[in-house]
């Protein structure tokens, strides 16, 4: 985990604060064990000396309550470390984006798509400032959302990252578009075109990783048409690539749904028990949850995983209740701002009217008075003139 929050590497600046131990982790200065991470946290939170290191601490207590599937209170803490970022003097785009990012991977695993859709988009601008790399996975994490909102926009998004990922000479980022397209056409009922674009992600993936993903999607279309003995060797095909880890767990879960409908319900179980020692490690949704429902098919009927499914569906009804809470209360927040925003907008202006009201009255007057006054002087200039002439006529 450190590795993968040691991407903030070049950071703009922790500045006053590098030499503490938080802030040496940050830049990749000295590794933590995961137990001084957790005591950082709390004494960088209670201590208070800097917005930037304190939003990260927030950012790091927030990573940590999504891998214990805790997605609401880890939404919380991004959304506490995203606010003190912005009081914070420091930019710094990877932290902003990367907040941005989580906070949208949450909303969309609990069915919140359009939500997602916001996060993402406010987290791009940062991302390719930061680099073209992470630009190009939040454009990917865009397009995903945005698949079954708008599967034309999704497929423009798509679209741009090829043709970005083409220029920058990234091989697997071309192969993840290649093989989100290959979904879009999947969703379209398009099975020859899917297959089509999910081979092309796998003959242009590079690393392992990303070809097994490129290798798992191919066999979705063999799924959608019943071609079951197709699916299982596709299947067989990627988990050989990666032999261990928890990147196995869909697979696992898939070949096993997969020798279910073969009627091989022993090969089954043991395919499906091997994904659930992997199970606490994914994202809760409800995708992952089917897991149960394929393992009380295959045990015949099994109460324990019934009720297992039961539960976890429970706590993903329940965490999108919450956030669907949270996110209202949040927009009710932003219309109140606003509506006083508009509010004192419209005092200064009434104020201004009252002025240019008061200005043109005073005006009138004024121009008013000086006629009068320019009247008068006229008429006395005039009785003076009178009188002088009648002076030189009488001489």
């Amino acid at each position: 985990m450190k590795k993968l929050l040691f991407v903030i590497g070049v950071v703009s600046g922790i500045s006053l604060q590098a030499t503490e131990k938080l802030g040496q982790y940050y830049t990749g200065k000295i590794d933590l064990s995961e137990e001084e991470i957790l005591g950082e946290i709390d004494q960088t939170i209670h201590q208070y000396t800097s917005h930037h290191l304190v939003a990260y601490a927030y950012y790091l207590k927030a990573v940590r309550l999504r891998r214990a599937h805790k997605n609401f209170r880890a939404y919380e803490y991004y959304d506490k470390a995203i606010a003190i970022l912005f009081k914070s003097d420091t930019t710094d785009h990877f932290l902003h984006h990367a907040i941005l990012t989580n906070q949208g991977v949450i909303l969309k695993h609990h069915g919140l798509a359009s939500f997602a859709i916001n996060k993402y988009r406010e987290a791009l601008a940062p991302a390719f400032k930061y680099s073209i790399k992470q630009g190009l996975s939040v454009k990917y994490n865009l397009g995903r959302a945005m698949m079954y909102e708008d599967p034309e926009e999704a497929l423009k998004i798509f679209m741009e990252e090829l043709e970005i990922a083409k220029k920058e000479g990234l091989p697997d980022r071309m192969a993840k578009a290649y093989y989100e397209i290959g979904q879009l056409f999947l969703h379209a009922e398009q099975f020859e075109e899917s297959i089509e674009y999910f081979e092309k992600a796998v003959n242009t993936a590079e690393s392992d990783k990303v070809k097994f993903r490129a290798i798992h999607n191919l066999s979705r279309p063999y799924d959608h048409t019943e071609q079951f003995l197709k699916q299982k060797e596709i299947l067989i095909r990627a988990l050989r690539l990666q032999k261990e880890g928890a990147i196995r767990f869909t697979s696992l879960m898939d070949l096993g749904e997969c020798l279910l409908e073969l009627g091989q319900k022993d090969s089954a179980i043991t395919v499906l028990t091997e994904a659930e020692a992997y199970y606490n490690s994914q994202p809760l949704n409800d995708d992952n949850v089917k897991l149960y429902k394929w393992l009380a098919l295959a045990s015949g009927r099994n109460f324990d995983h019934a009720w297992k499914r039961g539960d976890e569906l429970q706590k993903i009804v329940e965490t999108k209740e919450k956030l669907e809470v949270l996110l209202k209360r949040q927009a009710m927040l932003q219309l109140i701002n606003r509506l006083e925003l508009e509010k004192t907008s419209d005092k200064i202006i009434g104020a201004y009217q009252i002025l240019a009201i008061v200005g043109g009255v005073v005006a009138l007057i004024i121009l008013f008075t000086w006629r009068i006054w320019w009247y008068r002087v006229r008429k006395r200039v005039g009785r003076k003139i009178s009188e002088v002439v009648r002076k030189w006529e009488e001489v």
